[in-house]
């Protein structure tokens, strides 16, 4: 079931994410809900662990059980509009659409929003439950669409497709005979607000049991309200395996085992897609490529092997709550940095995300790129950089082949060497991954031997 000719565009769902209207109406609403339940229909459903921004995830199976869809959308990261008041008399054409009692937190509200992701929408009488959650689950969405976008004659892509995205206001999800169905005119709260009864009623609680409580009915009180509305995106399933599978001594059944050879060709392609990345995303004034993932740990890439000799492997990113946008609306700056997410920045680790740390088995970048990356900033303040360097030391560390050390290490001093003699290229980043994709194209000579 193709929903290509009734998708809305990234544009436009932007353009809808913040106005101070409805997002979608009665009709568009059922549409949505109708074009979905089709999909559905004919896919098995299995819910995995929540996402980003507090995401529930259904992963859509075909009958040969390929993963064949993904559909998100967030509770916790939806939109409120209020309704406008009637008065008469009135000086503030603000103050008369909103109720006295919802001013002050929505009026605060947006200014939290607008200040910490210079929105500049304090006109905007919408509520933005969740905050930040509201705007990650945003980017993520538009994100996906656009790159599809961006792609549609690429033949080899380097995000999943996203076929739908949009809105959708009062529903109930089910699952039933491991079939994912949306009822109409039923808002999901009411899920809810029967296991708080439930809850109620048993006097026997455990700690986690209270937490989940609370937890539902924060959920409850921030959802509850008539004008609700709830981005969602359903996406192609993204093919091959996370990056975080591939280790050197399986332990897991779903481990892959790393060898010398897939190493290697896992570094180039990767470095390969973080390029192609890299330039998704321009700044208008001046061109400049700005696409940056910034949330680039081994769960967020998949390793497509495309023969069992593992001599042809390629890459695809996912999730991108977190990453660069040339929009104003999600993105203070254009600066590929973790440093803004949090207050607390690490002088030592720079842009240190906990997963790829666990997966490389090392807090810091290491070994004998130390010295190289330490004469170039641009290591230590692009995230992207920083978790690809990551890798690229890990593996360097452990293939056995000399043959192969040597290239990675030759590799690498010639891609710095070139930037060394680009300062001042205004796509300094690019320069980097175009010189060392280029030298690390796969030798005449078989790595092996």
């Amino acid at each position: 079931m193709s929903t290509n000719n009734t998708s809305m565009t990234s544009d436009k769902f932007l353009e809808l994410a913040f106005q101070d209207t409805p997002p979608v109406d009665y009709n568009t609403n059922n549409s949505n809900i109708e074009e979905l339940n089709k999909i559905f229909a004919v896919h098995t459903v299995v819910k995995p662990e929540g996402g980003a921004s507090g995401a529930s995830i259904y992963l859509l199976f075909d009958k040969n059980k390929n993963l064949k869809y993904v559909f998100k959308y967030s509770v916790l990261a939806s939109k409120y509009i209020n309704k406008k008041r009637q008065r008469s008399n009135s000086t503030n054409s603000i103050s008369s659409n909103i109720s006295t009692s919802s001013t002050s937190s929505t009026s605060s509200n947006i200014s939290n929003i607008s200040t910490s992701l210079s929105l500049n929408k304090q006109h905007n009488i919408s509520k933005y439950n969740g905050d930040q959650k509201y705007v990650r689950t945003i980017r993520e969405n538009y994100l996906s669409k656009k790159f599809t976008e961006i792609q549609i004659n690429e033949k080899e892509k380097i995000t999943p497709k996203a076929i739908k995205i949009g809105f959708l206001k009062d529903f109930t999800l089910i699952i039933k005979d491991q079939k994912l169905k949306i009822n109409p005119e039923k808002d999901e709260i009411n899920i809810l607000e029967k296991q708080i009864d439930n809850f109620k009623k048993d006097k026997k609680h455990t700690k986690n049991d209270k937490k989940e409580y609370e937890k539902k009915n924060e959920i409850i009180k921030k959802n509850s309200k008539e004008n609700t509305y709830i981005p969602f995106i359903l996406q192609e399933g993204a093919k091959g395996t996370e990056l975080e599978n591939y280790v050197f001594k399986e332990k897991k059944k779903k481990n892959k085992k790393l060898d010398d050879t897939l190493c290697y060709n896992i570094l180039y392609q990767l470095a390969i897609s973080l390029m192609k990345f890299n330039k998704l995303i321009k700044r208008p004034s001046n061109n400049k490529y700005i696409g940056c993932h910034r949330d680039m740990h081994p769960g967020n890439i998949f390793v497509i092997q495309k023969d069992e000799k593992k001599s042809d492997v390629s890459i695809m990113f996912i999730d991108f709550d977190l990453s660069i946008t040339n929009k104003s609306e999600l993105t203070s700056g254009n600066n590929c940095t973790r440093k803004t997410l949090s207050s607390v920045s690490d002088k030592v680790l720079q842009q240190y995300i906990k997963t790829t740390a666990t997966y490389t088995n090392r807090k810091k970048i290491g070994v004998f790129v130390d010295k190289l990356l330490s004469q170039h900033e641009l290591f230590k303040e692009d995230a992207d950089l920083y978790q690809y360097m990551a890798y690229y030391t890990f593996y360097y560390d452990n293939v056995k082949s000399n043959y192969i050390k040597l290239f990675l290490k030759d590799s690498l001093e010639k891609a710095i060497e070139t930037i060394n003699k680009n300062l001042q290229n205004k796509n300094l980043k690019y320069k980097f991954l175009e010189s060392l994709t280029q030298n690390l194209s796969p030798p005449k000579q078989n790595p092996n031997k």
